[in-house]
């Protein structure tokens, strides 16, 4: 496990100004931001921060449907981001925790359409294992042999 290492101030704004966006900008302000986090490849030290944020949106925020949309669809824009590979972060294995929560856990999102929520973080999290979490493709490739 590398060791974490503080990002500099100009990255943790950059961090910040992203997070208040997901847990409750506007929908252009996310799409812009998960825009970004898709395709810039300087964000790499921030993602172990992106996905804390996921995962202790999951566990300690009570969680509306737009909230959980914007939370899958950061994970998501993050395994879509070709220049980020976390697989030895801590950070994968609270975020995939944070998936298989929802993905199980009934009533995830009041008020809105549940079920797909849920459906849409099995599809994440079965892409962020096989994405991301390195050991666990290499045990499966021993079993398979």
């Amino acid at each position: 496990q590398p060791a974490l290492l503080k990002p500099p101030s100009h990255f943790i704004n950059y961090y910040l100004q992203l997070a208040r966006v997901v847990i409750g900008g506007s929908e252009p302000h996310l799409r812009v931001a998960l825009t970004d986090l898709r395709t810039n490849s300087k964000i790499r030290p921030l993602v172990p921060y992106f996905l804390n944020l996921v995962a202790l949106s999951v566990n300690k925020l009570q969680r509306n449907g737009r909230l959980t949309d914007a939370l899958l669809r950061t994970v998501e824009a993050l395994v879509d981001n070709p220049h980020v590979d976390p697989s030895s972060q801590l950070a994968v294995n609270r975020a995939v925790n944070a998936l298989l929560v929802v993905a199980i856990e009934p009533k995830a999102a009041k008020n809105s359409d549940d079920l797909l929520l849920r459906k849409r973080a099995a599809y994440l999290l079965a892409k962020v294992l096989i994405c991301w979490s390195i050991e666990l493709k290499q045990q499966m490739d021993i079993v398979r042999q």
